[in-house]
């Protein structure tokens, strides 16, 4: 899959292709992280009140906003396409491998592995009268980091992972087609005690051709007037 890094201010965010003429509809799901001070600053402290719909434009303009911050980071999830009834799982994941068990000089005997990375799966139900029922599930799981601990007489060491998890559990909505939903609520505290807030976007959008050539009209171009030579 083809994959575009694009800087905006504070953002890193991964932008995916935006279109698969295969699918009537494509999900679209970001994780923003912000302190709770910015979003006061930006007059934008609903997020962490109450779900709101609002439309591309609006999306836009909000995303631009908290990106003028650095504090603020984008995870763009993979575009998911469907048809109505459709059920897809995206999953970017690479397995991170670890100890769970030690006998007593402090050798592993079993193991386990978690994912690492972003994960995503959609379904669309029924759509009528320009609303759409979701199913979703998100996760994003950074890079573990690793702590020593001591076990056993004589001690041995050993170290165990610590994953960072942001995850939103299989949850259903029901959304006007093209509309994004913002929902906030979720709190990440950080090593150093920084608070940040997690709001979720997401939306399901009409999967339309692109316009070659068209007018905004829907009109062709209009020709060219031929040349004429005495």
């Amino acid at each position: 899959m083809c994959m575009l890094l694009v800087m905006i201010a504070g953002c890193i965010t991964q932008k995916y292709p935006s279109h698969n003429a295969n699918k009537d509809y494509a999900v679209h799901a970001v994780f923003l992280e912000i302190p709770e001070t910015q979003l006061n600053e930006l007059n934008l402290s609903w997020m962490l009140e109450s779900s709101k719909l609002v439309s591309q434009t609006e999306y836009d303009d909000i995303v631009a906003g908290l990106c003028s911050s650095r504090h603020t980071r984008a995870t763009h999830f993979p575009v998911v396409y469907l048809n109505d009834g459709d059920k897809e799982r995206i999953d970017e994941q690479h397995a991170v491998k670890y100890a769970t068990a030690y006998d007593d000089n402090g050798r592993p005997t079993d193991y386990d592995t978690r994912g690492v990375g972003r994960l995503i799966e959609a379904s669309l139900g029924p759509i009528s009268n320009g609303m759409v029922q979701l199913s979703y599930h998100i996760e994003d799981i950074g890079n573990p980091s690793w702590v020593t601990y001591e076990i056993g007489t004589p001690s041995r060491r050993i170290k165990q992972p610590v994953f960072s998890a942001r995850s939103i559990p299989l949850s259903s909505v029901v959304l006007p087609l093209n509309r994004w939903m913002f929902m906030g609520g979720l709190i990440k505290t950080l090593e150093d005690g920084t608070e940040l807030n997690l709001i979720t976007a997401i939306q399901v959008k009409e999967n339309k051709e692109p316009n070659h050539g068209l007018e905004s009209t829907g009109a062709p171009p209009a020709a060219e007037t031929p040349e004429t030579h005495p």
